[in-house]
């Protein structure tokens, strides 16, 4: 797993330019959301066309 995590780090900063913190684990590890998924809501348009004037 150690080297695959420094390949998706690398990957993803070259790919984007920005540095991550990865933690790969193994498969069937991770607990299943119990809830509604969490969606995001961008008013960066918003925001900037009150800004603006």
């Amino acid at each position: 797993l150690e080297n695959y995590t420094k390949r998706v780090k690398t990957a993803i900063d070259s790919a984007i330019g920005v540095g991550i913190n990865v933690k790969l684990l193994e498969p069937k590890t991770l607990a299943r959301s119990m809830g509604k998924a969490v969606r995001v809501q961008d008013n960066r348009a918003i925001k900037n066309k009150f800004e603006k004037k």
